[in-house]
C-alpha cells in the first residue's frame, strides 16, 4: 500500500515569502492605484477648459515617476537588487505619457508646447537616471530609437493632419524605429562597471558593504 505523502508544515508560510517578498506585487499595484487615481483626477479637471487641472495631474504623474527613481536609488545602495529592477521597471512604465499630457497640450496648441517640450525634456533625463543607477551606458541607437519616439509623441499632437495623414505619419514613425532599434543586447546597453576576465561585470562588495550583482 503506498505511503501517504508526508505534509509540510511550512509550505504556506514559503510560498507566501515568494509570492509577497520575493516577488514583491505591492510595487505594481501601487503603480496601479496611483494611475487610476490620476485618471479619476484627469476625467474631473477635464471640463474646466484650462491648462492648470491637467498640467496638476501630469506634475503629479512626474513627481510620482520621480519617488520611483528614488526608491531604485535606495534599494540599489542597500544591496536589494530584486525589487530595485522591479521597480525600475515600473518606473520604464511611467516613461510613458500614461495622463495623456502631450495629447492634452496639442489641444491647447501654442500655449501647450512649452509644457508639452519640457515633459520630452523630463523623458531624456529619466532615462540617463535610470542608466546611471544601473551602471549602464546606452547605446546611440538606443537613445535615437527612444528619443524618436518620445519626440513623435510629443509632437503629433500639435500637427493638423487628417486622419489619413496621420496615418502616414504614424506608419512612417514605425518604420523610422524599426531601423533604428537595437538588434542584440549588445546593441542596447554598455556597462559602466569594470569587468571580469570572463566579461562579466564585477562585483563590488565587502563585508561591511553588500554586492549588488545578486538578485
Amino acid at each position: 500500500m503506498p505511503s501517504t505523502p508526508a505534509r509540510d508544515p511550512d509550505a504556506l508560510r514559503r510560498l507566501l515569502h515568494r509570492w509577497f517578498v520575493v516577488y514583491n506585487p505591492l510595487y505594481l499595484v501601487s503603480a496601479a492605484l496611483v494611475l487610476v487615481g490620476l485618471n479619476l483626477v484627469s476625467q474631473g479637471v477635464a471640463g474646466e477648459g484650462n491648462l492648470r487641472g491637467p498640467l496638476g495631474v501630469a506634475l503629479l504623474a512626474e513627481l510620482y515617476a520621480g519617488v520611483l527613481l528614488g526608491g531604485v536609488a535606495i534599494l540599489l545602495r542597500r544591496g536589494l537588487t530584486r525589487p530595485a529592477v522591479l521597480l525600475a521597471l515600473i518606473a520604464i512604465v511611467y516613461q510613458g505619457d500614461l495622463t495623456l499630457h502631450t495629447e492634452t497640450c496639442g489641444v491647447f496648441g501654442a500655449r501647450g508646447l512649452p509644457w508639452a517640450l519640457a515633459w520630452l525634456g523630463l523623458f531624456g533625463v529619466k532615462m540617463r537616471v535610470l542608466a546611471r543607477l544601473f551602471g549602464l551606458r546606452l547605446s546611440l541607437r538606443t537613445r535615437v530609437t527612444a528619443l524618436t519616439g518620445a519626440a513623435a509623441l510629443t509632437l503629433l499632437p500639435f500637427t493638423q493632419l487628417h486622419a489619413e495623414e496621420r496615418g502616414l505619419a504614424v506608419a512612417f514613425l514605425l518604420v523610422a524605429l524599426g531601423v533604428t532599434l537595437p538588434r542584440t543586447l549588445g546593441e542596447t546597453v554598455e556597462s559602466r562597471r569594470p569587468s571580469t576576465p570572463g566579461g562579466r561585470p564585477s562585483c563590488v562588495g565587502s563585508s561591511s558593504q553588500p554586492s549588488r550583482c545578486g538578485a
